[in-house]
């Protein structure tokens, strides 16, 4: 597998970060990375996500030996670091999926930590793809995940946009539309509550509902969607908790 220049650069510069000298036992290091990424790959994991899951990995791991108060700083500095490369290498992705994305399409692409429920509710009981629809007993496209959490949860902008719509519809419950960009929207389905309205500006992390069992569900869960340019895509490829 080819892999960027660019994930290559981070995996070695975020290494060196974490302690390790530069050097055969480095570029031993970079190789074994990379190939920790394909081997998610491999395991049907996004290759954007695989990338952020390895380079978290590499953030989390202090090579250096050091006294303890040196290792700890070292530690909070590696982590801080890690972070930073993260965000800039998920912006660097979003870009490079989508032939000359403009960059001011990419400030508001639903990614970056936004997560549409509180941490504590990040059990996805149904992913993206075709299913057996658990009502009408048919293979269909699920155009979205569903998260389990309890009636009342908050649901929350997973980025910056604007309500494009509310409503209710036997299938979808109450539920929010959020346009982020020309390009990005997402759709929040089965709610209890509507707490925004239309043309409302909303911001990542903005509480805009509450979870609930309205529309065609079997129990109290978030149907989260994202579509990009009118098509619905996986949106763990987008967002993942406790990033």
């Amino acid at each position: 597998m080819n892999h960027s220049s660019e994930v290559i650069k981070q995996v070695r510069e975020l290494l060196i970060i974490s302690g390790v000298s530069e050097g055969e036992a480095l570029e031993e290091m970079v190789d074994h990375y990379l190939c920790d990424i394909e081997s998610q790959i491999g395991q049907n994991i996004s290759p954007q996500i695989a990338i952020r899951k390895t380079l978290q990995n590499i953030a989390r791991t202090d090579y250096s030996y050091q006294a303890n108060a040196k290792r700890t700083n070292r530690s909070l500095l590696v982590a801080i670091m890690g972070l930073m490369l993260l965000s800039f290498m998920v912006y660097k992705v979003a870009i490079e999926t989508k032939d000359n994305a403009p960059i001011e399409f990419v400030q508001n692409i639903p990614v970056l930590h936004g997560w549409p429920l509180e941490e504590a509710f990040t059990q996805i009981s149904s992913k993206f793809g075709i299913r057996q629809h658990p009502i009408l007993m048919s293979s269909v496209l699920h155009k979205g995940v569903d998260i389990k959490a309890k009636i009342g949860t908050s649901v929350l902008a997973t980025g910056d946009g604007v309500i494009k719509e509310t409503g209710f519809t036997e299938k979808a419950g109450k539920y929010i539309i959020v346009e982020h960009n020309a390009r990005f929207s997402s759709r929040f389905n089965h709610l209890a509550s509507v707490d925004v309205s239309v043309n409302d500006r909303v911001f990542k992390g903005s509480m805009i509902g509450k979870v609930g069992n309205s529309g065609m569900s079997t129990a109290p869960h978030l149907h989260f969607e994202i579509m990009d340019d009118n098509q619905h895509v996986d949106p763990l490829t987008y967002l993942m908790p406790n990033l």
